[in-house]
């Protein structure tokens, strides 16, 4: 019986009528319905559950019972086609073995292909190598050919294959494979697909029927088993029978017909937007218009019946945050990679923790929620003890700097107990000697009891879709622990490993794994390209019509470059081409809707070009599509669907909230935030807010500072204050900084920070140079490091202005001068900092060193007071006093621009924010820095409501 073709047309969806074929046609019993005999073979699993659910439907219709085919995808069908010659070697067996094969072979010899191989130790390395190069063979696999296969046929052909000596590395490691294999008494799948063609032994049980379904890509393997067996197999054909001559006797493409062929697009299916990130904006457009044509038709469109096609998986999320703005659920059909589920975030981060015991990777732990929730189980105000020691841990990181842990803490006592005990309660989780290498199967209890203590009281409901995502991860994750216990010790090609490294194997494994992503109701599905021929949903729309996403290339290659590829008769860039021109002309006729969306621009301004499937048209319509594209009208307009509110608008700078009390006090540094920006002011005053981060290798400014102030108070608390000898100051001023150093970063400190000390050592030594003349000329130090407070009244109320005073020397004849240390890189003029504007204009921006001579009214001084900085920059020649020259009409200036600011804070006005300061300071985003038209959110967010 010779192959069967049928064409199902693409005037409508094909899988509906792929299901009333088997039951009109090849269905056996009164009614069709048992189908039992049929062997269908599909692209993708989707496709298969949805041609299942057409077939009970039909089944349902007609008040029998469905008896249903075999469902495979094309992938797994050469398996049914054959017998194997004895235990075909698991996912796992083979890759170890791959991994063997490559590892044993000679340096000098593994030169050629790796100049760089991994370490001995490095499991995952060469994990990572071994996949990629089982992918290059199972490439070659799938069009019948072996390593060893592409030079002989390269020469035969006059190819010139450039780097032959990597490929005959790679024979030697197929054979070493291969060796390795029959010595463990297993055999290689592809090897015995080969095999089984070679040697005809491809058969088909004599009471079974295959139906090829929409597989016009359906591989070399396998159609030429197909061909051996010939009879009872049917082809159903994504076409309508005029394009015969565009497919073999199988129903696989020939790429040159389609290569020929114009589609029939519409100029109003397409959309070209501005960049990248303008695309999911179309997707709500087309949806809208969507909605509007089929209300017309008197018909309602469900969230179900709208499939979004995505020529990049990137535009995934940017589609699904807007479709969930605009209330639309939605699901993708390829799921969630289980490699970034909670589970497999968790052992990363504690593989990291134990390869590494470094602080930050403590604090990576830390935050993950699972984590939290395991530590928050003993804690009566658990959400408390959490932020506390989040908080916690990144002031320690931020004050010491500690890259990996010791058996030193560092700081204050009660910190340190309370870091030892969030310390220890994450070390239960190790596994005990994780740094021991042990055989792979030994590690796989040890890992999941570390799940199984964190996940203990997880709820894992099925009717929850987070749950059930959760419960699935963890069963991936225990599958994969399951296969690795059951790894035999005993075989040569098992790994010794340590505890990390098994995490990070097992991990390796779970790449190509995915959670399917589940919604309660209808929802709109997000499918790749690929899949989107045998969706049956009326409205489509596809992002990414641009040149390299639809059709993908290849055309560099570090194995098998494009033009090699075309000439060993592999599939390549123009039977990508052909192949996706076929797709697309079936996706647009099949359904009432279609939209195809593409860019002209990426999101960083690179310029695009359009698909070239999108300029397979007649040259009219060439030049009007190009000039279309081409064109400079980028206009946006807001998605025709309504955004949903969220009470609020959550993109708006949220404003200030009237406090029941007016701050009545407030630190002399603090004048300068409020007249720079009040907003910034309220956030940080007011409001309390601060940015903490453990990413911090080195001493930043403000640390810098603040160190060399702990060591310029003990000197100016010390005996030595009054010394002349420049020699015996830089001694104790080294003295104090080696002492500060290793109390704040602890003995096994970062050598940045070994730089840094030895930076400011050359500091304080110029600064010895000028202390013994300033002492020598007969200024004292009087106050190092005064903490004083004052209160002033302003409109008849007490208002308290504090600080430290850094420094006050006395002279018998000059009187008193008041420093302010400065660390900056830079020496500081105190009227540069202080007053901004040019002559009569200029006005007060910081009132610190104005502000000191109220404080120093508390230590009952009188006469002459000085005011500058004692700056300490990078420039040795710098270093030294720089004084302010200010009359009493200026400090008469100062006194009413601090009243102002006193009664502007009273008076609770913290609003608008102001320009963005030269700096970060952890509030960019609330303040919307970087917004474009910021002056129009501003103003918009002060019709929202709230204090001004």
């Amino acid at each position: 019986m010779p192959i069967t073709r049928h064409f199902l047309g693409w005037d409508g969806p094909a899988l509906p009528r792929a299901a009333a074929y088997l039951r009109d046609q090849l269905g056996q019993g009164d009614d069709g319905s048992d189908l039992s005999h049929l062997i269908a073979v599909l692209p993708a699993q989707r496709a298969g559950r949805r041609l299942l659910e057409l077939l009970v439907v039909n089944a349902q219709a007609q008040g029998a019972a469905l008896n249903p085919p075999q469902i495979v995808t094309a992938g797994r069908l050469p398996e049914l086609l054959y017998q194997p010659q004895g235990r075909q070697a698991g996912d796992i067996d083979a890759q170890l073995a791959f991994i063997d094969a490559m590892r044993n072979l000679p340096t000098e010899t593994m030169a050629d292909l790796l100049p760089h191989p991994p370490g001995p130790d490095d499991l995952p390395g060469w994990w990572a190598y071994a996949t990629q190069l089982r992918r290059l063979r199972d490439d070659l696999a799938a069009h019948r050919m072996t390593f060893a296969d592409v030079p002989r046929l390269c020469a035969d052909r006059g190819i010139d294959l450039r780097g032959e000596q990597r490929w005959a590395v790679l024979e030697q490691i197929e054979q070493a494979y291969q060796d390795t294999l029959r010595s463990l008494q297993l055999t290689d799948r592809e090897s015995d697909r080969i095999v089984a063609i070679t040697s005809k032994r491809c058969a088909l049980d004599e009471d079974k029927h295959i139906v090829l379904i929409a597989t016009p890509d359906l591989n070399d393997t396998a159609a030429a088993m197909l061909r051996l067996i010939g009879g009872r197999i049917t082809s159903l054909i994504m076409a309508p029978d005029q394009h015969a001559d565009g497919f073999d006797e199988l129903g696989i493409l020939r790429a040159e017909y389609w290569a020929k062929q114009h589609i029939d697009l519409q100029a109003d299916q397409l959309a070209f937007v501005g960049r990248n990130s303008d695309q999911a904006g179309a997707v709500i457009d087309a949806v809208a218009e969507a909605r509007q044509t089929f209300t017309q038709t008197d018909n309602n469109l469900s969230a179900d019946q709208i499939t979004v096609g995505l020529g990049d998986e990137r535009f995934a999320g940017p589609v699904r945050r807007r479709l969930d703005l605009a209330d639309i659920p939605c699901r993708s059909a390829a799921g969630s990679p289980t490699a970034q589920s909670r589970p497999a975030l968790l052992l990363r981060a504690l593989s990291r923790f134990m390869e590494s015991h470094r602080l930050d990777a403590l604090a990576e732990l830390l935050r993950h929620p699972d984590i939290q929730t395991y530590l928050q189980r003993d804690h009566d105000d658990a959400q408390q003890t959490i932020d506390d020691w989040l908080t916690l841990l990144d002031k320690y990181a931020t004050d010491h700097l500690q890259g990996q842990l010791t058996s030193t803490w560092l700081g204050d006592p009660d910190r340190i107990a309370r870091l030892k005990t969030l310390h220890n309660k994450i070390t239960t989780l190790l596994p005990e000697h994780f740094a021991t290498r042990k055989p792979l199967p030994k590690w796989s209890e040890t890992i999941a009891a570390a799940l199984k203590t964190v996940y203990a009281d997880v709820p894992l409901r099925e009717h929850i879709p987070q749950e059930q995502q959760l419960a699935l991860a963890l069963e991936q994750i225990a599958d994969r622990l399951r296969e690795q216990a059951e790894f035999k010790e005993t075989n040569p090609t098992c790994p010794n490993i340590t505890a990390s490294q098994a995490i990070a194997l097992t991990l390796r494994r779970l790449v190509d794994s995915i959670i399917p992503d589940e919604h309660d109701g209808p929802a709109v599905e997000l499918l790749g390209y690929l899949e989107l021929p045998l969706d049956d949903a009326p409205v489509l729309t596809i992002t990414g019509l641009n040149e390299g996403l639809i059709p993908s290339s290849r055309n560099a290659d570090a194995f098998l470059p494009d033009s090699v590829r075309s000439k060993l008769s592999m599939n390549d860039n123009a039977r990508r081409f052909g192949r996706d021109l076929m797709l697309l002309s079936a996706i647009i006729h099949s359904r009432p809707f279609v939209r195809l969306i593409a860019s002209r621009r990426t999101d960083e301004g690179d310029p695009l070009t359009p698909s070239r499937l999108l300029l397979a048209c007649d040259d009219t319509t060439l030049v009007k599509r190009i000039q279309s594209f081409f064109s400079d009208d980028e206009t946006s307009t807001p998605p025709t669907l309504p955004i949903k509110p969220a009470g609020k608008n959550r993109f708006l700078i949220p404003k200030p909230i009237i406090a029941p009390e007016p701050l009545d006090k407030l630190s002399v540094t603090a004048f300068r935030a409020y007249i720079a920006c009040p907003y910034r002011f309220y956030l940080r005053y007011v409001l309390k807010l601060a940015s903490l981060s453990d990413q911090a290798i080195e001493m930043d400014p403000m640390s810098f500072g603040s160190i060399t102030h702990t060591v310029l108070q003990a000197f100016g608390q010390s005996d030595l204050k009054h010394e002349t000898n420049e020699t015996n100051i830089k001694s104790f001023l080294n003295s104090a900084l080696d002492n500060t150093i290793e109390s704040q970063f602890g003995e096994d400190r970062r050598s940045v920070i070994r730089i840094q000390t030895e930076q400011l050592r050359e500091r304080l030594d110029a600064f010895a140079e000028q202390q013994a003349e300033l002492t020598q000329d007969g200024w004292h130090i009087q106050y190092a490091e005064q903490e004083l407070a004052t209160t002033i009244t302003v409109d008849g109320t007490p208002f308290t202005i504090k600080g430290k005073v850094d420094r006050i020397d006395y002279h018998e004849q000059h009187g008193y001068r008041v420093f302010d240390y400065k660390t900056g890189d830079t020496d500081h003029k105190p009227d540069q900092t202080h007053r901004t504007g040019r002559g009569d204009e200029r006005i007060w921006v910081d009132l610190q060193l104005p502000l000191y001579r109220d404080l120093c009214k508390e230590l009952k001084i009188t006469g002459p007071i000085e005011l500058g900085y004692f700056n300490l920059p990078k420039k040795r020649d710098r270093v030294g006093p720089s004084l302010a020259d200010w009359s009493d009409d200026d400090f008469t200036d100062a006194t009413q621009t601090r009243d102002t600011v006193i009664r502007a804070i009273r008076d609770q006005h913290f609003w608008p924010p102001n320009e963005a300061p030269g700096l970060p300071d952890g509030y960019e985003r609330i303040c919307a820095d970087h917004a474009m038209q910021r002056d129009e959110l501003i103003a918009a967010s002060f019709k929202q409501g709230g204090a001004s």
